[in-house]
């Protein structure tokens, strides 16, 4: 059996970069989650306190 080297260099090359393009894609919609709550809570706090007045 022979192995290609460079192909396979190639292939884990390309996982590698599937993975931490997964990984950063995840750990963004994670942010972008929160500062959505933030912004949210944030508006709804503001809307309540209107409404005291």
């Amino acid at each position: 059996m022979k192995v290609d080297k460079a192909r396979m260099r190639e292939h884990l090359g390309e996982l590698l970069r599937a993975r931490v393009k997964q990984a950063l894609n995840a750990m963004l919609k994670a942010e972008a989650a929160r500062v959505s709550r933030s912004r949210h809570h944030s508006c709804r706090l503001y809307i309540h306190a209107g409404e005291l007045f």
